[in-house]
């Protein structure tokens, strides 16, 4: 294991360098990514990267699931179907069922995926959105519950895309 501070990240970093770890052992070193001051833990390994993402994507998955169970909206989670289904129309779908105006938050990416409107973005960073917290973690929830990433939807962020509408 190398430790180093990151200047570029602002943050301490965690290379692990060892090859073979317990599933075990990649939760412990994820759960020490949690705790303030939060290092932020890198793997050499590609594997071990691949364990610990798929274990990241479960764990919130897991969470999600739990999120829209405490409010009984699990039974009617909106799913992707990719033979029958165009990511925009599903991204409406879960808008309509988060209580959101359809097509007033997510928004197709010119790479293909689902990401968040960066004028939507913009509306929350200059706080005009402040009601409609609930409803976005609602639409993040069903997403991540969902797990589209399995039947081909990508969702994802870029980054800055809200300060380019300024511009």
């Amino acid at each position: 294991m190398r430790i180093s501070n990151d200047d570029d990240l602002q943050s301490e970093l965690v290379l692990v360098l060892r090859t073979s770890l317990s599933d075990r052992q990649l939760a412990c070193l994820r759960d020490v990514q949690l705790q303030p001051p939060s290092p932020l833990v890198m793997f050499e390994d590609p594997a071990l990267m691949r364990r610990v993402a798929a274990m990241d994507q479960a764990r919130g998955r897991a969470a999600a699931r739990d999120w829209l169970e405490a409010r009984g909206m699990l039974d009617g989670l909106p799913v992707f179907d990719k033979s029958r289904d165009k990511p925009v129309d599903y991204a409406r779908r879960v808008e309509r069922f988060c209580g959101l105006v359809p097509g007033s938050v997510l928004a197709m990416h010119p790479s293909g995926m689902l990401t968040v409107d960066p004028r939507w973005l913009d509306r929350l960073r200059q706080g005009s959105l402040a009601r409609e917290d609930e409803k976005f973690t609602c639409l993040m929830n069903v997403i991540a519950a969902a797990d589209g990433g399995e039947h081909g939807l990508r969702f994802g962020f870029v980054g800055n895309e809200a300060l380019a509408i300024r511009e």
